[in-house]
């Protein structure tokens, strides 16, 4: 028989990026489709904020800094070898702790 469809057969490749990044640089709070995010080199910190909470901010990361680490935004960091997954929708800002080099592709799913 024919094999099931699977979960990401009808996303498409919108964006790939590749990253590089002194330390200190980073992303103002966004969202937008899927994306996956690959870290081959350095640190970077991450705030995710669930859909409804996010918002678009011209700020740069660094200056709102502890506004984000008091806010009730995920926090992690991103190390070498590490792939983080942010659905679509989710609100994200991210600063580079090191030096980082990255890759990201973000995906078309028809819904953003």
């Amino acid at each position: 028989g024919e094999p099931e469809p699977g979960l990401f057969d009808s996303w498409t490749n919108r964006v790939h990026q590749f990253i590089w990044g002194p330390p200190g640089s980073g992303s103002p709070v966004h969202f937008h489709c899927p994306a996956l995010n690959i870290m081959a080199y350095g640190r970077k910190r991450w705030w995710l904020y669930p859909p409804g909470e996010g918002y678009y901010s011209k700020v740069h990361p660094i200056r709102s800094w502890q506004d984000q680490e008091s806010s009730n935004a995920i926090n992690c960091v991103q190390r070498p070898g590490d792939m983080l997954f942010v659905p679509s929708h989710w609100a994200h800002s991210t600063v580079n702790i090191d030096e980082v080099i990255g890759v990201a592709v973000e995906f078309d799913t028809g819904d953003c």
